[in-house]
C-alpha cells in the first residue's frame, strides 16, 4: 500500500466528520418523520423513513469497511488488518452494497408513490394501510439480497482480498467468460437498471403533469376529489428526482472502478481510491437535509392555508377563469 500517515489522517478526518453529519442528519429526519407518521400516515412518509434508516446504515458500514485499513496505515503496521481469510471484510462489503441497493429501490418506489400519493395514504386505504406498508418494506429489504448473494457465491463472482489495494473487492473468475457476462448483465439490470428505470419513468410522468396543469390547480386542488396532486406532491417528486440524480452521479465513479476490477485491472491504493468510496457515500449525507428542507417548507405552507381557504381560493380561480 502506498498511502502514508500524512495522507491517511485527513481522509479519516473528512470521512469521520461526514459520517457524523450524515448520522445526525438521518437520525433527526427519522425522528421528524416518525412524529409525523403518528399524526398523518402516508406511504411516502414510511418510505422516506426507510430511506433515512438505510442511508444511516450505508454510511456506517462504508466507514467501518475502510477504517481498519486506514488505522493500520496510521499505526505504521506493515500489513493490512484484512487477509485472504477475513470474512469480516467480506461481510462489510456485502452490507455496504446491500444498503446502497435498498436506497436505489426505495427511491424508485418513492417516485411511484409521489405520483400516486393520494391512493396510498391511511385515509384511502383504511385498515389495509399497515399491511400494504409492511409488504412493500419487506420487498424493499429482500429484493437487493439476490444481487448481494451472487457476488459471494461460487462460479459467478466472489468478494476476494486484494493484496495491492488492502481491501476486499469484487472479482469474477476469467475461467468462465459466459458466467462473467451473465453476472454483469444480471447485476446491471436488477441492481441498477430496474430501479433507475422506475425512477426515470415516474419522474418524467410527474414533470409532464406539472407542465400540463396550472400552478394554482396543483396548489389548491388537493382539497377537491378531481385532482391528483397538490403542491406537497410535486415538491416530493422534485426532491426525490434530485436525490436519485445525485446518488446515481456520486456512485458512477466507484462503479467504474469496480467494473475495471472485474475485468482484471489491478488498482493500487491511492488517495483517489479512497476518495471514490467517500464520494459514493455523500448522497447519504445530503439526502436527509434535502428531505428535511422539503418537510419544513410543507409545514410552513400548511400553516398558511387551511382546507377551507384552499376551497375558496380554488373556486375564486375558476370564476376568474370562466369570466
Amino acid at each position: 500500500m502506498n498511502l502514508t500517515v500524512a495522507a491517511a489522517i485527513p481522509i479519516i478526518t473528512v470521512m469521520g466528520c461526514s459520517l457524523l453529519a450524515g448520522l445526525v442528519g438521518n437520525i433527526f429526519l427519522i425522528g421528524f418523520i416518525f412524529k409525523r407518521i403518528r399524526a398523518r400516515s402516508r406511504l411516502t412518509d414510511v418510505l422516506v423513513f426507510n430511506l433515512a434508516a438505510f442511508d444511516m446504515l450505508h454510511l456506517l458500514f462504508s466507514f467501518l469497511f475502510i477504517l481498519p485499513v486506514m488505522m493500520s496505515i496510521f499505526l505504521n503496521k506493515p500489513t493490512s488488518p484484512y487477509n485472504s481469510t477475513s470474512y469480516f471484510c467480506k461481510v462489510l462489503y456485502c452490507l455496504a452494497t446491500y444498503t446502497d441497493l435498498v436506497k436505489l429501490v426505495t427511491i424508485a418506489v418513492l417516485c411511484y408513490c409521489a405520483v400516486h400519493n393520494r391512493r396510498y395514504d391511511k385515509e384511502h386505504l383504511g385498515d389495509r394501510f399497515q399491511t400494504i406498508s409492511i409488504i412493500i418494506l419487506v420487498i424493499l429489504w429482500i429484493y437487493p439480497i439476490l444481487t448481494v448473494i451472487l457476488p459471494i457465491s461460487a462460479n459467478w463472482g466472489t468478494v476476494v482480498y486484494s493484496q495491492t489495494s488492502g481491501l476486499c473487492v469484487l472479482s469474477v473468475s476469467s475461467d468462465h467468460p459466459v458466467q462473467l457476462i451473465t453476472f454483469l448483465l444480471y447485476a446491471s439490470i436488477f441492481g441498477i437498471g430496474i430501479p433507475m428505470s422506475i425512477t426515470l419513468v415516474y419522474s418524467v410522468k410527474m414533470l409532464f403533469f406539472i407542465r400540463k396543469k396550472p400552478t394554482k390547480r396543483i396548489t389548491f386542488g388537493h382539497s377537491l376529489e378531481d385532482n391528483k396532486f397538490h403542491r406537497a406532491d410535486t415538491q416530493l417528486g422534485k426532491v426525490t428526482l434530485r436525490v436519485a440524480v445525485m446518488d446515481f452521479g456520486l456512485n458512477v465513479p466507484w462503479a467504474i472502478v469496480q467494473s475495471v476490477r472485474v475485468f482484471g485491472v489491478d488498482i493500487r491504493v491511492t488517495i483517489l481510491y479512497y476518495l471514490l468510496i467517500f464520494i459514493s457515500c455523500l448522497g447519504s449525507v445530503f439526502n436527509p437535509f434535502l428531505f428535511y428542507r422539503k418537510e419544513t417548507r410543507d409545514k410552513r405552507q400548511s400553516r398558511c392555508s387551511s382546507p377551507e381557504r384552499s376551497k375558496i381560493l380554488y373556486a375564486a380561480t375558476n370564476r376568474t377563469r370562466i369570466n
